[in-house]
Order: structure tokens, then sequence, then C-alpha cells
């Protein structure tokens, strides 16, 4: 799975046959939030078959539950297993896919 930062990337890798892209890690925590939903959203604009973005929200839960609150659908959260019950609850209620490998 490719892992890209920016609309022409994520466009090239797809174009090169990605079905599915990754952010860097702790990507969410860098970029914000906000900043990969206006991506997601600029490429299916753009790119109007199907695809999966994954966006790293590294250990922070917080991140992670920020994520699923402003609508992202793929998650990774690789932090604290006591925390994950409630984010699996969440994603499950809300149809997020939280990847935790």
């Amino acid at each position: 799975m490719p892992i890209v930062n920016g609309h022409d990337e994520a466009l090239a890798a797809l174009r090169g046959g990605a079905e599915q892209l990754c952010s860097p890690a702790y990507a969410a925590c860098h970029s914000g939030v906000g900043y990969y939903v206006t991506l997601i959203e600029e490429l299916q604009r753009a790119w109007p078959q199907p695809f999966t973005f994954v966006v790293c929200c590294g250990d922070d839960a917080a991140q992670a539950h920020h994520a699923m609150a402003m609508g992202l659908k793929h998650i990774r959260y690789t932090g604290n297993q006591a925390m994950l019950p409630a984010l699996q609850s969440m994603a499950g209620t809300l149809g997020v896919t939280l990847v935790t490998a």
C-alpha cells in the first residue's frame, strides 16, 4: 500500500493502479484531521473509481476519535490497548474500519 501525503502523490499512486493508500505514520497528528478530510474529498472528485485511504493517528486515541467524528472511514491506531474497546465501539457505530496492525 503506497504511503502518500499529498494530492499529486496520491493521484499518481491511483493512476498507477493502487486501490488503497495510507498516510505517513502519525500524519493526523502532524497535518491535522481536516487536512486529510479535504485531501480525500479532492481525490474522490478527481478519481471517480473506488479507493481506500487509511489515515494514521499513531498512538493518539483522542486523534483517532476526532478522525472518526470528522467522518474519516479508515483509520490506523497503534496506541494503548486499553483504549481500543471504546474506539472499536465508536468505529462500529460509525461504519469506520479501524486498523490496529
